[in-house]
């Protein structure tokens, strides 16, 4: 495991490499990248060694624009812009945008071809223990729904959280089925 500090700095410093720039009011703190897509960025020009500076200049863009993508949570640039970045910082724009963040480990898609394997009681717990994401059947009023949860195993029993007044908060009390696909859950 790669262990990596950070130094947080006031307003106006940065430890990437640059000067603040005076025409950007900015309300988050110089440094420290807000939103996924800015620790990403941030994160992988580090990885290579490279300043906003350097990896603005690499990506054709203002280092301004990149300290915005870096620092602001809704900031969105455009397929070209993401392109660019990811091709600077040597990864995907599906990467730098988080498209495999927080997915199940496995197949990303389904094979050509099925193969049904028959598992033992052991091996199922094992591999719902490993996956996260399921989905839930609940009878409704209107009839049955499934919708996806994410869950865990503990002590034997499928587990998931949910609030009051939701539809995987109906399943309490009742029997439901839970379902969860080898290489992921489909949409």
């Amino acid at each position: 495991m790669v262990m990596k500090a950070h130094t947080f700095h006031g307003p106006g410093q940065s430890d990437r490499g640059d000067a603040p720039d005076p025409g950007i009011k900015d309300d988050a703190v110089e440094g420290s990248p807000r939103g996924d897509l800015g620790r990403r960025i941030a994160g992988r020009s580090t990885e290579l060694g490279l300043t906003r500076r350097e990896t603005a200049q690499r990506t054709g863009m203002a280092p301004s624009y990149l300290r915005y993508l870096e620092q602001h949570p809704a900031a969105a640039p455009d397929r070209g812009a993401l392109l660019r970045l990811a091709g600077v910082l040597g990864t995907t724009a599906q990467e730098l945008a988080g498209g495999h963040a927080d997915l199940p480990p496995g197949r990303g898609r389904a094979a050509r071809s099925v193969e049904f394997t028959e598992l033992t009681e052991r091996e199922c717990w094992d591999l719902l223990g490993t996956h996260g994401v399921g989905r839930l059947a609940v009878t409704t009023p209107s009839g049955p729904l499934v919708v996806p949860v994410n869950s865990g195993v503990v002590d034997g029993a499928i587990v998931f959280r949910t609030a009051a007044g939701t539809t995987p908060a109906q399943a309490s009390g009742h029997r439901v089925a839970f379902c969860w696909c080898a290489d992921g859950p489909t949409t």
